[in-house]
């Protein structure tokens, strides 16, 4: 089941993403990339979601998490 639904949020094509209406739409599917554990994909909605300038404190705090979580993953030079 869990599958169906990754698909599901992965399609893009019915994703109305250029409509400034659904800027709510980028942080709930945001979150849900998150409980999935996919943190590029979790960051790339949430950064799009309008909490940079906004009080929802959910959605700054899910960004700063992802972006922890990013730093966390990423290759360390040696």
């Amino acid at each position: 089941m869990l599958g169906c639904q990754h698909r599901c949020m992965l399609d893009q094509e019915r994703w109305p993403g250029a409509d400034p209406a659904y800027h709510r739409l980028y942080k709930v599917r945001g979150l849900l990339y998150m409980e999935l554990s996919s943190w590029d994909a979790a960051y790339h909605d949430l950064w799009r979601a309008p909490c940079y300038d906004s009080q929802d404190e959910q959605c700054v705090e899910a960004l700063m998490h992802v972006l922890e979580q990013l730093q966390v993953s990423a290759p360390h030079p040696q």
